[in-house]
């Protein structure tokens, strides 16, 4: 058997490093962030804890990197530099993405919004919780003030709002929610 290359090194952290990600949110939405411990995050992963201190320092770190990880994938839509203007298309096939996306991950989605409801995880987390999001905000609603609209930044955080309130229906009726019509009206009354 020949050594491994680097690649390989890289492609198998790259899978032990989702995975523990993957077990901590688990454990984080069972327990609480409070209550779960590093032993059991390993547990559920199936590596040992030393090994998790090779990728994660502390729990602390390895939510952030959860969160970060997760909200740069949602959020990551729009295609223009920050400071351009997204047209009404770029603008809604972004939304139509986020929403997919969430949609065809919901059991991640599920676990991740219950541990971000945790009041302690959240105050953590605020900081890179505007980083991230402010950005896209500002974007949407530079979009706003573009077109017009009274307090750009209160279109925005509605349309927000709005989204969320979908996702979150979504979750508790996924059977039975109308979640495609739900985006497109979304689109047509608020793009």
């Amino acid at each position: 058997m020949s050594p491994r290359t680097q690649q390989q090194y890289e492609e198998i952290r790259t899978e032990k490093r989702a995975l523990i990600m993957q077990a901590a949110l688990e454990v984080f939405s069972e327990e609480g962030f409070g209550k779960a411990s590093i032993s059991r995050i390993a547990a559920r992963a199936g590596v040992s804890k030393g090994l998790m201190y090779n990728y994660f320092k502390n729990k602390e770190e390895l939510i952030k990197t959860i969160f970060i990880d997760a909200m740069t994938k949602l959020m990551g839509g729009f295609e223009e530099s920050r400071d351009k203007i997204p047209t009404k298309e770029n603008f809604a096939r972004f939304i139509k993405k986020s929403m997919t996306d969430f949609k065809n991950n919901l059991p991640y989605w599920k676990m991740y919004f219950s541990v971000m409801m945790q009041a302690n995880v959240m105050q953590m987390l605020e900081k890179e919780m505007m980083e991230i999001a402010m950005p896209v905000l500002m974007k949407m609603a530079n979009y706003y003030e573009n077109r017009g609209f009274k307090d750009p930044m209160l279109h925005a955080r509605l349309l927000g709002a709005t989204l969320d309130g979908i996702g979150m229906n979504f979750m508790v009726d996924p059977e039975g929610y109308p979640f495609e019509e739900s985006i497109d009206i979304i689109i047509d009354k608020l793009i």
